[in-house]
């Protein structure tokens, strides 16, 4: 994953990117783009679950449209879970399985840039389950996290549940 970080957020995310890159800015990248979100049973891509995907495709400036799914998890979600995302057994109980969730998703995101709170964390997930179905997922992203540890730097905490009270996955994506 190719996140962007430097000030004009150039595509190759790195210096000495070419001309034909560098034009290619943050404002460029941002006319077109996934805002996501999951919800996870821990904090492990390699062991735990997706339980909820909450993405919004955003066109320029506007919400296009809408990928909101509960995943069902091959193994209850703990108490301790459902106190962090509010997610019960109950909300995944009719839910899909991820071999039909994460190739919609996929579909969803097409080509976009994706922008994400700590983006690495649910990119982390995505990645390890679409690999685990046989599929690719590698895609660019901006992290929320990263912009607003610049410039909010003064805050003891940047999280989004510290800012609002939202907290599903879709609620969270369309504050990023």
């Amino acid at each position: 994953m190719e996140i962007f970080e430097d000030k004009a957020y150039p595509a190759c995310g790195r210096s000495g990117c070419g001309a034909e890159k560098e034009r290619n800015t943050a404002e460029d990248m941002l006319k077109s783009y996934i805002a996501f979100d999951l919800e996870t049973t821990g904090l492990s891509p390699e062991t735990n679950e997706i339980i909820e995907i909450g993405a919004l495709k955003v066109q320029d400036g506007k919400v296009q449209e809408r990928f909101m799914e509960f995943i069902m998890p091959s193994e209850p979600i703990s108490a301790r879970i459902t106190e962090i995302t509010g997610i019960t057994n109950e909300m995944v109980a009719d839910a899909r399985r991820r071999e039909e969730v994460i190739p919609a998703f996929l579909d969803f995101c097409g080509n976009e840039v994706l922008v994400g709170h700590n983006i690495i964390f649910d990119y982390s997930f995505m990645k390890n389950q679409a690999e685990l179905l046989g599929l690719s997922f590698e895609k660019q992203g901006i992290d929320t996290l990263k912009i607003s540890r610049a410039l909010l730097a003064g805050l003891p905490s940047r999280s989004l549940q510290n800012h609002s009270s939202l907290r599903c996955a879709l609620q969270n994506c369309s504050q990023t």
